[in-house]
């Protein structure tokens, strides 16, 4: 008759904690992709003249509302990750990324994930697409309640953010992004932020978030010159 070894049951634990250990890891490591392919250090230039707007409208209003704020806040953030992964995707396609060199600063180039096959194009555009879907649900329903001015605002930033470098406009390519970025990473999250809370335009919501979009202009234009000649090669 068979008899198991003394240690037969050690073993099959021992075997299954490596395999948890294992997937574990492994999910870890994926989990690690996508933030680098999120490129979350660039979301700031989203959230923070939302919270500027929001913040006009508590001190010159006397209006906040919490919910709408931070509802505010998350459209913003998946908005701008989904925009990163669009120039990501669009830029792969125009081989951009492919003639990009090894860089150590994470403001220059995309993120990388897709040139050295860390991520399928096709699955990163299935994640994007989800992530705009999500801002553009948080916006209509912002504009059915706040005012339909909301979803002026929500069509001309999803415009700009879609379009930067997908085709037919990519207007990113034909010297217009960092204009566009002026005005959308400033007086346009800005107003947009104001107007969810105060329900009105007032001049000091656009000119109160406008240095955000100069600095954000001044950081992209100043972040080109690295990248310079990949553009170049990549007809951008």
């Amino acid at each position: 008759m068979f008899r198991p070894p003394l240690d037969w049951g050690w073993q099959i634990q021992f075997g299954l904690s490596f395999e948890r250990e294992k997937g574990s890891k492994m999910i870890v490591e994926r989990w690690a992709v996508w933030w680098q392919a999120f490129r979350f250090h660039y979301t700031s230039a989203s959230f923070m003249p939302g919270i500027l707007g929001g913040m006009i409208a508590w001190t010159t209003d006397g209006r906040f509302h919490a919910g709408y704020f931070l509802l505010v806040l998350l459209g913003l953030l998946l908005n701008h990750i989904a925009l990163n992964m669009t120039d990501d995707y669009y830029d792969f396609r125009h081989l951009v990324d492919a003639f990009a060199q090894d860089q150590e600063n994470p403001y220059t180039g995309g993120s990388g994930t897709l040139s050295k096959g860390l991520i399928q194009p096709g699955k990163m555009k299935e994640v994007f697409v989800v992530f705009y879907l999500i801002a553009i649900g948080i916006g209509i329903f912002l504009g059915v309640l706040r005012g339909r001015f909301i979803l002026f605002l929500l069509a001309i930033g999803f415009f700009c953010a879609f379009f930067y470098t997908a085709p037919p406009i990519k207007f990113g390519y034909r010297g217009l992004g960092e204009i566009a970025q002026l005005l959308c990473f400033g007086p346009g999250i800005g107003l947009g932020a104001y107007y969810v809370q105060a329900q009105r335009v007032i001049l000091g919501g656009i000119l109160g978030t406008l240095p955000f979009g100069i600095m954000l202009f001044s950081m992209i234009t100043i972040n080109e010159i690295p990248d310079y000649v990949e553009d170049r090669k990549g007809g951008n």
